[in-house]
């Protein structure tokens, strides 16, 4: 069951635990040497366990069995985009994605690369593409509503944006970008209540009390500002 093997695995990683994931892995791959489904995972579970050549040899198997598959040309993507091949990336997401075209993640995954190119004015279509595709897609969500709050623009759009990534996906990065909105707004009280909650879930980031420190600054709390962004 490659959809519950794919969970385990996740959870596996997660936990810091990759070589577990791997063994459980290898052992399906065992079973069914051609299922593309088990070797995307062979492949994933290799990469978190940092065996990039080994990944890069299963892949190879995948790519040779259906080259066209859509997980197998993401992973390809990703392999050339940590090499800092960024067009061929790109180039490879956006085969998956016509591969796959109700997937949003392929469209997220070129949005990405093409913010590491210095390109916002592409990537932010991308971002608008994969949710059209998939509303409730949390990074895409995420990224949009940080864009937006950046630049001071639809400010009202990326309150919406990052509370629904906050609703779907709490995390630390979530909730960062919900509070960094809020700072942007004016609502100051708002944005340190969040952002303590952000700073809470990673405790060690400096980007987290930054933003804390300037809305405690824009709050009127000069003390507390201080301290934090001294920290």
């Amino acid at each position: 069951n490659s959809s519950v093997l794919g969970a385990l695995c996740g959870d596996y990683v997660t936990l810091g635990k990759p070589e577990q994931a791997l063994s459980r892995v290898e052992a399906a791959v065992k079973a069914h040497p051609q299922e593309l489904a088990f070797l995307d995972l062979q492949v994933r579970s290799l990469m978190h366990a940092g065996r990039v050549e080994a990944a890069r040899e299963v892949l190879a198997k995948a790519e040779a069995i259906d080259s066209n598959y859509a997980p197998v040309l993401e992973l390809r993507g990703t392999l050339l985009r940590q090499a800092g091949q960024l067009d061929e990336a790109i180039s490879y997401f956006e085969r998956a994605a016509k591969a796959s075209p109700r997937d949003a993640e392929y469209v997220y995954l070129a949005a990405q690369t093409l913010f590491m190119k210095q390109d916002a004015q592409a990537g932010t279509v991308r971002l608008r593409a994969a949710l059209d595709l998939d509303p409730g897609h949390v990074r895409a969500n995420n990224d949009l509503a940080w864009l937006l709050a950046s630049s001071g623009s639809e400010l009202d759009r990326a309150l919406e944006l990052a509370q629904t990534a906050v609703r779907l996906g709490r995390s630390a990065d979530t909730l960062d970008t919900l509070g960094f909105v809020h700072l942007k707004r004016g609502d100051a009280e708002d944005a340190v209540t969040i952002l303590t909650k952000a700073l809470e879930a990673r405790p060690d980031s400096p980007s987290i009390e930054y933003h804390l420190g300037a809305a405690l600054a824009a709050k009127g709390d000069k003390e507390q500002a201080r301290a934090m962004l001294t920290k």
